[in-house]
């Protein structure tokens, strides 16, 4: 009788164990939105054409006599060389400037198109992931009973 009642609750509390189901693991997050990047409309440069007179004692009187022939005012902005060969250096440290605002905004756009494909592959294996749980909290769950079945 003793044999039977330590047969009975051994079975008892294997069976009490193989109820006992593993809480599914749960995955509480969300894909990340692509930050968008907003500029502004770039309208293409274009800039008119400037004529330039040389003047020197020699030809003032032609230059002058022409302007006024086609109805231009008399009056001429000069520069000296050295003024000349000034803005020219300033015109090389613009194109330099724009040189180096293009490099910029190109960095920004390959982070840009870098940080996208990072989200998108971490959106990927963040559905990889829900994925997998939830093919494992679908699994059929055996007993204590089951796993000791030597017949299987």
């Amino acid at each position: 009788m003793k044999t039977v009642a330590v047969a009975l609750i051994g079975i008892l509390l294997l069976t009490g164990c193989s109820n006992n189901r593993p809480q599914p693991i749960e995955i509480s997050a969300k894909p990340i939105d692509k930050p968008e990047l907003i500029l502004p409309p770039i309208e293409p440069l274009r800039l008119k054409e400037v004529e330039w007179k040389i003047i020197t004692e020699e030809n003032a009187q032609e230059v002058f006599a022409a302007l006024l022939k086609s109805k231009k005012d008399p009056m001429l902005i000069g520069l000296t060389d050295e003024g000349y060969e000034t803005l020219s250096l300033n015109m090389s440290e613009i194109m330099a400037l724009i040189a180096k605002q293009k490099t910029v905004i190109a960095a920004y756009q390959n982070y840009y198109e870098e940080s996208e494909q990072a989200l998108d592959a971490a959106n990927q294996n963040l559905e990889d992931a829900q994925a997998e749980v939830e093919a494992q909290n679908n699994q059929p769950t055996e007993s204590v009973l089951g796993n000791l079945n030597p017949f299987k």
